[in-house]
Order: structure tokens, then C-alpha cells, then sequence
């Protein structure tokens, strides 16, 4: 499925069935407004999302879920007006994650991969199950639990949060360089396995 219009999500679950399952490629806009979930990998297989346009969380003030058998790649912008938005699986290359409102948005499940510069926007967009970065950050980016490596630059006047719950904040393999603030509050950071160094970090 390619979209180059507008796809309304409403009131119903999605299932990718079966091995042969589904590619979805969203030049344009995709509407969720519905608290319903994305089940990518039913009986089996996985379900490509590979999104250049807009994915929008619209509707309602629960959670819509992205599975873990939905690869969400983002090129383009995900905004969450409303309600949480959960991603478990995918990436994000050169994108924007912009939460207005009340929206949230939350990576949870498996790490997620952030290459090149990523641009998040407003205040509620959380880590809760890691990330892989490499490259910069732009905005606010709130970390609250999981492990974090690859390289992670915090420009000026962007920020991020530490704080995952008094629970452990593992860094493994981690170069961090900051230019702009880190707020490290109510969490225990760990250097993580053998391969685990953060010889580059500059708290400025």
C-alpha cells in the first residue's frame, strides 16, 4: 500500500497476517484516530511501515500501539495531539517526533535506532525501552529507562532528561558528547559490559 492522500485510522485493530503480511509506504497522511492497536506480525511475519509523510495521532486520549511486528521507519513527522502513541520496533533517520497538546509519544519494547540528525518537539516524547543513536538530537528528549549506545550528541539549547524511575539508566558502548543541558535526576547511571565507555562526555 502506498498512500499519497489521507488514510483515516478509526475504531478498529489492524492485523498483518500471515508470513507474506504487508509493506505500507505513507507519502502523505496518515490519520490515526482511533485508541486501537497495529497488530504487524499475526500468525506470523512482519509488517513494513516505512513513513515519508505525516503519521498523526488524532483521536481520543488512549493508547494507539505500534507492535513489535510493525518495523516503523520514520523519515517524515510523527505528531501526537492526543492519548499515547506506542512504538515498539523501527527507526528514525532524519525525522521529527513533535508531541502537542496532551499527545505522547513513547518508544517502548525494543531499542530503537535513531540515525542522523533527529528532531524531537514539545515535551512528552519518552524513551521507555532504549535507543541506538547515531547522531544528534534536537529539542527535548526524555530517557526513562533501558540502554542507550552508539553516539549521541546534545546540541546547544536542545535537552536531555534522565530519569528512569530509580531504576538503573544503562549505557553500553555510549559516546555522548553534550552541548546543551542533561538533567540527570532520580536514576542510578550504569557503564554497561565490556564494551562499555563513555570516554567523550562534555557537561556543559
Amino acid at each position: 500500500m502506498t498512500n499519497y492522500g489521507t488514510v483515516n485510522w478509526n475504531s478498529t485493530t489492524i492485523y498483518g497476517r500471515n508470513n507474506q503480511n504487508a509493506q505500507i509506504y505513507n507519502y502523505g497522511l496518515w490519520n490515526a484516530q482511533t485508541d486501537n492497536g497495529f497488530v504487524g506480525g499475526n500468525e506470523g511475519g512482519t509488517t513494513l511501515f516505512d513513513n515519508y509523510g505525516t503519521f498523526l495521532k488524532s483521536g481520543n486520549t488512549g493508547t494507539t500501539t505500534l507492535d513489535g511486528g510493525v518495523v516503523f521507519n520514520n523519515t517524515g513527522l510523527v505528531i501526537a495531539q492526543s492519548g499515547s502513541l506506542n512504538i515498539t520496533l523501527g527507526s528514525g533517520n532524519g525525522s521529527t517526533f513533535q508531541s502537542t497538546n496532551s499527545g505522547i509519544i513513547n518508544f517502548v519494547g525494543n531499542p530503537i535506532t535513531f540515525t542522523n540528525t533527529n528532531t524531537f518537539s514539545g515535551a512528552n516524547v519518552f524513551l521507555s525501552s532504549g535507543a541506538n543513536f547515531g547522531g544528534p538530537i534536537v529539542g527535548t528528549l526524555n530517557w526513562n529507562s533501558g540502554y542507550i549506545g552508539g553516539a549521541l550528541t546534545v546540541p546547544s539549547n536542545s535537552i536531555f532528561n534522565i530519569s528512569c524511575g530509580g531504576g538503573p539508566a544503562s549505557m553500553s558502548g555510549l559516546v555522548f558528547t553534550n552541548y546543551g543541558t542533561v538533567n540527570w535526576t532520580n536514576a542510578t547511571l550504569y557503564g554497561r559490559n565490556n564494551l562499555a565507555h563513555i570516554s567523550q562526555i562534555d557537561f556543559t
